[in-house]
Order: structure tokens, then sequence, then C-alpha cells
């Protein structure tokens, strides 16, 4: 082989220095791809398979990084000039022509730092990256190598140019990434801006030209365009990329110095034998170079096709010297011109220059087509999805039924709506539908993205009114209005009457519920709301001996009185009125309202029942009366809540005001608890004195805390007794007050629960006694009501009152005064007090909280009595002194600051 050919060693570097793709990465090479391997072998591969020609697979559009190892022969065979083996000292890349736009190379690090240069005596390895995206035209591609191999034998070194082939296949790919669509289709009609996304290659070096086909309806120049498609269908697009790339078609040279002072041209009058090397980037080419170069100074060379891939190009210039056959000396190396230029497509042919010290030249750029390249998408304009409604069942529907609507199967999307309101939650292929309205679905069609909507079915729903069952006035039957000749139907206890299709029925007695329907023509039923009447009956007669109440013996006559043949709707209770027989039979609401003002109006026992109790009576005169039964609205009542367990403990509190004439003294006080157990005020809180206007002063009024002197269950009735045993009439007044249950403690509610009580007033007169009752929860306050649908007065008993009596003996005290002063006080004070006859008396000192602070007693004390006493140790507050003798005791306020 001649020594010339010693470059195709570096058949495995690729490298076309693309002028806007981004450099790869250093690839390292692997010394044991290639182990075996003699001096003398020489190669390339991208697998470990380094026996078959390799061939790299780019696809359009996508992303590729190819890594490459190559192995440089330290020796080579030669024939020429002479027969032997060479040593290889240096091979250097220059350069590959047709690597596919997008793709770079990048060749290892070792090259990199040696000018693409490798010493295979040193290290013989090599590796290249091949990476990047192009979208150039799918198939084979040819690169052509060039490399300079440098090698010696004999003591004759010498350099020569040499290309090869290496492959590239380009696969194809979609579209994706090349042509933008905005919008990427539509529906019925769109118009569509579409614009390239493939990058240009280096505007100075190359000019690029697009073209798009809108389905052969239009075509459009440049990187973008619009069209307008109004009706729906496929239409291919079609973008033809087509850049073009500068070349140089001739250069020529005129030599003026450099070439004489060797054995060949020893005088400047002889005429060289001009040749050069050009680089115009990436690829270098020998231009005019031939063994029978005609000598003269200038030289022309045409029909040359140097690719220009750089702005800058050089043009080194040469002597041919070695033609002779053994002794020669080496070419004359007359330097390097450079010509930096932007090339013009304002001429097909454009002349440019360059100048060096030994030579001057010109040279012709043309312009040709590089790369021409067709890409295609695909507009759809979709037509709008589109069903019928079916309904199975017809579209008549009656109040309250349902009927279904059916938008047909196979599709990807639902969507109900109702007088254009979107129906929430109705997404499927029916709806089950139970108002009227105009009802229609939008759809989407598999394989389309256009939803439409179907015709539109107006469900309806065929009137009928609701029957409103009327009672006549006399209460005699029941009737309906039925101005559209509704079909009727009468029924009791949602049982039918047979029978009873009337506008009208007689009720036969019953309470009911009754309801009444209508019917229309094709079937819908509508039923009226459940009426009941009350029917009346009677207060069961009773003989009952004149009523009276024995205050003073605490006891009276007491009787349970019973009713029958009352029938009560729903809603209702019964209640007991008492009236004067001279007001006649009880009838009318205003006679319950006065009962009611009178307070001789009674909630009935649970099982309609009264207990007729003549010490319940108050201040009903002497006289004859009707205990009259008659239907009321049902008392609701809200129920206090008391459960300990679960931290239910109800408060209730009265603070009564006692207003009285001299001589008022109240004994006993007794307060009846819902259980029946009692508690005597006078022994609790009074040492068993008398309440009076003393004892009252000094303690500057009580609060009585019911639910602390009963812990038990607080619904029921609390009953207050009180007899006057003085001389004067006192007036007692309960100002309003409540049942407080605490929701921060009581488990079984959320909030607090107070339910209030208007106030309650007592007037006893000397020797008077009374019971007053209060009612745990409360009687509404509009309690009793007669409601008009259920006026039910019933047939009265009637009995004889004969009033209260009572005879109560007073008390004489023997304490005449009790004095403390000065008061307010430093806790030094005198405590003065005067008796009637001999005592033994108790003197006691309380604070806030009932705590004895101090105690003093004295037998046989008469007279006036006087002692100071000093606790100015004591911390400042209200405290009560308090005054016992066997018979009465006084208490008085003492304020300490």
């Amino acid at each position: 082989m001649n020594l010339k050919k010693l470059s195709l060693l570096l058949s495995a570097v690729l490298a076309f220095v693309n002028v806007y793709a981004q450099p790869c990465t250093y690839g390292t090479p692997d010394p044991t791809y290639w182990t075996g391997a003699d001096d003398f072998y020489f190669g390339f591969t991208i697998d470990r398979d380094t026996t078959d020609v390799d061939t790299a697979y780019f696809t359009q559009g996508v992303d590729t990084t190819i890594f490459m190892q190559y192995l440089l022969p330290k020796k080579q065979a030669v024939t020429s000039p002479v027969t032997g083996t060479a040593t290889v000292n240096s091979v250097q890349i220059l350069g590959v022509a047709g690597l596919p736009i997008g793709l770079n190379y990048t060749p290892d690090s070792v090259a990199a730092a040696n000018n693409n240069t490798y010493y295979p005596q040193d290290y013989r390895y090599g590796a290249v990256t091949i990476c990047g995206e192009t979208f150039a035209t799918p198939g084979l591609k040819v690169l052509t190598v060039t490399v300079e191999g440098c090698g010696s034998l004999s003591g004759i070194s010498q350099c020569q140019n040499q290309t090869f082939p290496l492959f590239i296949r380009v696969l194809p790919g979609s579209s994706a990434g090349v042509i933008s669509m905005t919008p990427p289709n539509g529906c019925e009609e769109a118009n569509i801006n579409f614009a390239k996304q493939i990058p240009d290659p280096n505007p100075n070096l190359f000019t690029t030209e697009y073209e798009w086909d809108f389905a052969g309806l239009d075509s459009a120049d440049g990187p973008t365009a619009s069209y307008f498609f109004d009706s729906p269908g496929v239409y291919p697009i079609t973008l033809t990329q087509t850049i073009y790339e500068y070349y140089i078609s001739e250069v020529s040279v005129t030599l003026s110095g450099g070439w004489w002072g060797d054995v060949e041209e020893a005088f400047a009058s002889q005429d060289p034998e001009p040749y050069m090397y050009v680089n115009a980037g990436g690829a270098a080419d020998l231009v005019g170079l031939t063994s029978n170069n005609p000598s003269g100074r200038s030289r022309t060379w045409t029909g040359l096709d140097i690719a220009i891939s750089d702005t800058s190009i050089s043009f080194n210039a040469f002597d041919e010297d070695g033609r002779c056959p053994l002794v020669c000396s080496q070419d004359d190396d007359l330097g390097t011109a450079i010509s930096s230029i932007i090339p013009t497509t304002s001429s097909p042919t454009t002349t440019y220059g360059f100048i060096h010290n030994n030579f001057t030249g010109a040279f012709k750029v043309n312009k040709r087509v590089l790369q021409t390249t067709e890409y295609k998408d695909t507009v759809t304009i979709y037509d709008l999805s589109t069903t019928t409604i079916s309904a199975p069942d017809g579209l008549d529907l009656c109040q309250g039924d349902s009927l279904l609507l059916d938008a047909g199967p196979g599709f990807d999307y639902y969507q109900w709506f109702r007088d254009t309101t979107q129906l929430f939650g109705a997404d499927s292929q029916t709806i089950k539908v139970g108002v009227p309205g105009n009802y229609y679905v939008e759809v989407l069609e598999p394989g389309n993205i256009c939803p439409g909507f179907s015709d539109t079915v107006e469900v309806i729903i065929e009137p009928v009114s609701t029957p409103i069952i009327n009672i006549s006035t006399d209460g005699s039957f029941l009737y309906v209005n039925n101005p559209d000749s509704f079909q009727v139907q009468w029924y009791l206890d949602s049982v039918a009457i047979p029978g009873e299709e009337s506008d009208t029925f007689e009720t036969l007695g019953s309470a009911g519920p009754f309801t009444v329907s209508f019917t229309n023509d094709i079937g819908c039923e509508v039923f009226s709301a459940p009426f009941e009447q009350c029917v009346e009956g009677v207060a069961d007669l009773l003989q009952i001996d004149p009523l009276s109440c024995n205050c003073s013996a605490n006891d009276g006559q007491s009787y349970n009185v019973t009713s029958s043949g009352f029938a009560l709707k729903s809603g209702s209770d019964l209640a007991w009125a008492i009236s004067p027989v001279s007001d006649g039979l009880l009838e009318t609401d205003a006679q319950v309202a006065a009962a009611a003002d009178n307070e001789l109006v009674f909630l009935s026992n649970s099982d309609g029942s009264f207990d007729l109790d003549a010490c319940n009576l108050g201040d009903l005169a002497e006289g004859t009366y009707y205990l009259t039964p008659f239907a009321i609205e049902a008392v609701v009542q809200d129920t206090v809540v008391w459960d300990t367990l679960e931290g239910c403990r109800p408060r209730l509190e009265i603070c009564p005001d006692i207003i009285g004439d001299q001589g008022w003294s109240i004994n006993p006080l007794v307060f009846t608890f819902p259980n029946g157990n009692t508690v005597n005020i006078n022994d609790e809180f009074a040492f068993g004195n008398s309440i009076n206007q003393a004892l009252w002063d000094i303690a500057g009024g009580i609060c009585f805390p019911l639910t602390s002197l009963y812990l038990g269950n607080p619904n029921g009735e609390w009953k207050i007794q009180a007899t006057n045993n003085g001389t004067g009439a006192v007036t007692v007044t309960l100002p309003p007050f409540n049942v407080f249950v605490s929701g921060d403690t009581c488990n079984l509610i959320s909030q607090d629960q107070m339910i209030n009580f208007d106030p309650l007033e007592i007037t006893l007169n000397p020797g008077e006694s009374k019971t007053v009752t209060i009612t745990v929860p409360p009687l509404p306050a509009d309690f009793p009501t007669v409601q008009a649908s259920c006026r039910a007065f019933g047939q009265p008993i009637e009995f004889q009152y004969n009033g209260n009596c009572t005879s109560v003996e007073n008390i004489e005290g023997k304490l005449e005064t009790f004095n403390v002063y000065p008061n307010p006080n430093n806790g030094n004070f005198v405590v003065e007090f005067e008796l009637m006859q001999p005592e033994q008396i108790h003197l006691s000192l309380y604070n806030a909280t009932g705590q004895t602070i101090a105690r003093e007693s004295w037998n046989g004390v008469s007279g006036s009595y006087r002692k100071s006493y000093n606790f100015d140790n004591l911390p400042a507050g209200v405290y009560l002194i308090q005054l016992n003798t066997a018979s009465e005791q006084m208490t008085k306020k003492v304020i300490i600051q």
C-alpha cells in the first residue's frame, strides 16, 4: 500500500461541525474492544463486534447520542516509493462532509488537546461521540471523512490526505416538534395558525425557505402561516423545508515569490508548479494537484465543489517539487491566506479575493440546494357529536312520579341539562326525571373531541290539584272543591271507603284521619293532607259532696273525674275548665279565656282524667260551678334535662319580695317537691321561727335555692303553701325566675338550657293560707288554645264549692329590741337587745358562706343587754349576726370595711 494512504486509519472519525448544534460529551476509549489486535490492525466499531461495518442510526426529531471506538495502527506496509514497513507517526482529522444538519461530533479528550491529532506510537486508541437531533429526510447518508496520515520508512517521511466513507441512516419520525398548530384541531370550522418548530442553520452560511401546502386547498410561504378550514374533514398538511448551502466553484492564484532557492527552482526566473489546499470549514480539499501540473506563476481551477461551512476560508499555496525518482526536496509551502466572507444571495455567483506575501487570488462562490425535507401532519376538523333522546314510557308525568330518559349507549361523555341549567351529577346514559321541563344531553362520540347536543324533549306533568278537605258549618259532613271534575275517592286511616266517590262525605262520628284523592285521565293521583275532626264527649257522672278545704288542717276533698266519648285529632289534648253555672255552659273561646284568666283551666292527666282538689282552687269564691272537659291544641313542653351521671344538674332559685302591713308573720312556709317530699322553710332558714318584718329586714331578703333542697328530677309540680299567722296583710311577689342547665357541664346538650317563668304574686290576709303550684316545665303562654278545626266542648258535671276556712293562733314574741352599731364599721361594733322575761340566749356571727365565726350563750338573761365586740382581724365583707331565744330569732347584717 502507498504511504500516502495512511489516512485510512481514521475512517471511524466522524464530524461535520454543525453550526447550530451543541458539542457532544467526550467519549473515553476502551482498549478491551481491541484485545488481540496486532500493530497493523486498524478499524472502528459501535459495538464490541469489530468485524462488521457499523451504521449509526438516528430517528427524525429524536435527540440521540452514539458512541464509537476506533483503533489506529502503529505500522503499515507500503510499496512506493520504496517497499517495506512504514512507521505511522501521526494521524490528524481534517474534516467530514455530508453530516446531516442537526448532528455534531466531539473526539475524545486526547485528540481535542492535540488539534485533533493522534500519535499511534504513544497511544493508538481513540473515541468519538456523535449527538444531536436531526430532521433530515429519511435514508442512508454517506459521509466523506478526510484525514492526513504521516509516516516514515528508510529515512523518508511523507504526509498525505485521504478520504473514506462513513454510513449514517436517518429513520422517519413523527412530525411532533416540527409543526405547531394553534389550535391543533377544531369543531365544525377553525382558523389554524401554523409555525415551524425546527431550528434554522446559521443564516450566514445557509439560507432556508419554507412552503406550506394545506391539503391542496391553498399554499403559503414562510416560517408561519394560517388557514381557515370551513367544514369538517381530515386535511393533510405539508411543510417543505429547503436548505441552501454555498460552495466554491472556482479558485485562481498568482504566485509572486517563495518558490525558488531549492534544487528544482534555483532562480526566480524559473516557473513554479502551483497547487493549493482550500479549507472552507471542516473539510480540507486539495485543489488542482496533479502529477503533470504545468509550470507557470498563475493557475485557475474550475468545476470545483468545496462546501463552505465557515465564514473564514483558508488558502494554503504550494510549489510542487517532489517529482524526482529518488532524491527530492519537499514541496515549497508558500503560506496560507485567510478570507473572511459572508456569502450573499443577491447574485448566483459572487467572486471574493485573498492575498498573501507570496501570492494573490480569487474564488467564486455559488449557491445550491443542500437539503429538501418534507414534514407532514394532519388537521382534523370534527363534526359535532349528536344523539337522540328516547323515553320508553312517554313524556307525560304524574306529580311525584318519575320517568327515564335515554341518550343511547357508546358515548365517552354525557351531561344532562334542563331548561339550560346543567344538572350536576347527571353524567350517565340515562337520567330519571320527576320535574317538568325541556331536557337535552351533551354527548361526546368516541374518537371525537367535539361534544354536541341532542334534540330537546319536553317532559310534561299533567296537573292534578291537591284536594283540600273542608268541614261543613254544622260539622255533619266533609267536602272538597272539585272544579276540574277529577275522580274522587275518600279514605279512613289510609283505607279506601267503598262507594265514597263524590265531593261530599258524611263522617259518621269518627275522628279520622280522613284523606281524599283526585285522579286525572292518565291515572295521576294526588292525596289531600290528612284531616281529623274532634268529637265531643261528656264528663262522667260523679256524686260530689259540697267541696271545701280545711287549710288549718291542711286537708280537703279530692276527686278523680273521668270523661268518655271524646275523639280528638292528632295534636290535640283534653283540658278541664271550672266556670260559674251562672255563666251558662262552657261553649265559647271567650268563656275559656275568662276561666284561664282566673287560673281555672287545667291540663288533663295522661289518661284524660282530672284531679279535682278542693285545696287547689285558690281564691275561688263559694258557689255552684261547672267542671267541663274540652279539646285544646296539644301542649308542647320542653322538659328540663336532668341526669346527674351526665352532669345535668338544674338550678332553680327564687328570690321573693315581701311587703306587708305591720304585724304580718308567715309560719309555716312549706315547699312540696315533685316527688312529694316537703321542707318547712321556717325550720330550714329561721330556726323554726316565723318570718316577719324584723327578720326580713335583718336578712335583707332571702333567696331559696330549691334545687339544693331537692336533688331529684325537677320536672313536675312544685307547691308553695304559705300561712299568714300575723295581724297584718302581706303580699309575696316572686319576680321572673328560671330553671337553668349549663351546657358546659351537661353532656346531653351542646348549649345552655333555660326555661323562664312569669312572676307570681300571693296576697295573704291575717289568718289566711294559700298554695301556689309551679309546674316545671310551665304551660305555654298561649295555654289553652282552642283550634277552629277541633272545637269539642263536652258535657260538664256540676259541683258546689264551700270555699276555704282557716284558724291560726298568733305567737307573741318576747324579744323587744335587737341593734348593732356602728354599721358599717371596721370590725369594732356594739350589740344590744332587750328581753321581756328571762330567756336562754344564743348570739352567733356568720360569714357570707354560712361559716360560723363566733358564738356566745347566756342563761336567764332579761332586760336590757349591751356588749362591745372587736373583730378587726376579719377581712372586709358582709356578715350576719343572729340572736336566738327559745321562741324567736332575729338576724342583722354587719358590714365590715
